[in-house]
């Protein structure tokens, strides 16, 4: 393969790359939890952009089964948006012939 064709193919590569984390960061990735008592919002960036939690169960007053179940909300939006991420630079490396890109 010539040197100007590789060359060609990264920054092909790179823009399309850029263009991929762009989009990804606007995805939004929502996850209820607590029988939908709970909501957290993060982007595909990696970003938590949003959480609610349903009065109901803040009044029930147990701050630490509130807090384990609001940790395990956003940690599962936040896996969806990183797999998602993984997923999509994942085919973007295998169309340039880079198996196993993360």
């Amino acid at each position: 393969m010539n040197l100007n064709k590789m060359l060609k193919q990264a920054r092909q590569l790179q823009e399309q790359a850029q263009k991929l984390q762009e989009d990804l960061a606007s995805r939004r990735f929502e996850v209820e939890g607590a029988g939908g008592k709970l909501r957290a919002v993060a982007s595909g960036g990696g970003q938590l952009l949003d959480l609610w939690i349903a009065p109901e169960l803040v009044a029930q007053g147990d701050a630490q089964m509130l807090s384990e179940l609001i940790l395990a909300t956003v940690r599962e939006a936040l896996d969806r948006a990183r797999q998602a991420s993984e997923a999509e630079m994942k085919k973007l490396g295998s169309g340039f012939g880079l198996p196993g890109m993360p």
